[in-house]
């Protein structure tokens, strides 16, 4: 009883974090220029504030990767090859899809007032997007929670997540809130980068896109190491208190790097119109 509970902690926690991710991400990607053009208006914005907006395909694609990641976790720590923990474990951001088709669905429906024409759109995209994302979250959850049961099964005989102490997967979340949104936004932008420039077969175009999987690459880089440290493939012969120093540098370190690199492909892809 006890694994079933943490299980369905760790799967609402971390597809929270996940989604937040997704979230934080969202204004960097799709409104950066606006945000910036009010700041400069002394409007007191924040990046924060902005949210999903009526981007609703972002939010689905955001609900079935967070829910696939949080499965997984959540499934090696029930250690249920059904899947039926992790589904049921899904139960809250179902009722939040309900809501969704309730709010955005129904609510002019019931008004009897006639909308205008963008925000009855944006309102039937919603709506359509919340019933869509019933019966896919679930089978998501349903299906990467076998998976991380039986990945956890065949590699992890003890009483590890994979592979890491249990108490790690407390801390965890604080270092993916603060890692997370940058590595969505990155490979995001890798993703749109790879899109404008998969026609050109040029050497500059080559170098940029190179240079985004580099970007992406140092925010990873951090968290992987980090992993190999705590599952004790690297620095196994070390004293506890020697790894708890290394992992303290590597996320701090990795950080200000992967931010230096960040930023200087940031004025690159401006530079080339990306």
């Amino acid at each position: 009883m006890k694994r079933i509970i943490a299980a369905v902690v760790a799967f609402n926690v971390y597809s929270f974090v996940f989604v937040s991710a997704f979230s934080a991400a969202t204004p960097y990607l799709f409104h950066a220029k606006e945000v910036h053009d009010l700041r400069k208006h002394g409007l007191p914005l924040r990046f924060e504030d902005w949210g999903f907006d009526e981007h609703y395909i972002w939010r689905f694609i955001a609900a079935v990767v967070s829910t696939a990641l949080a499965g997984f976790i959540s499934g090696a720590v029930a250690r249920d090859d059904t899947g039926k923990t992790v589904a049921w474990s899904n139960a809250p951001s179902v009722i939040g899809w309900v809501f969704y088709v309730g709010l955005f669905f129904f609510v002019f429906a019931g008004s009897g007032v006639e909308p205008p024409k963008n925000i009855a759109a944006l309102s039937l995209g919603w709506g359509i997007v919340s019933v869509t994302a019933i019966p896919t979250t679930i089978w998501v959850a349903f299906y990467f929670g076998r998976l991380g049961a039986a990945y956890q099964a065949e590699r992890f005989a003890d009483e590890s997540i994979l592979g890491v102490a249990p108490y790690h997967w407390l801390w965890f979340p604080l270092v993916l809130s603060v890692y997370g949104f940058r590595i969505v936004h990155m490979v995001a932008l890798l993703v749109i980068l790879q899109l404008k420039t998969w026609f050109n077969t040029g050497l500059i175009a080559g170098l940029i896109s190179l240079l985004g999987i580099f970007a992406v690459a140092a925010w990873f880089a951090p968290l992987i190491f980090v992993y190999a440290i705590l599952s004790r493939d690297t620095l196994e012969d070390k004293s506890a208190t020697y790894r708890a120093v290394a992992v303290i540098c590597i996320l701090l370190a990795g950080f200000l790097i992967a931010h230096g690199i960040q930023m200087a492909a940031g004025w690159v892809f401006e530079k080339f119109g990306i």
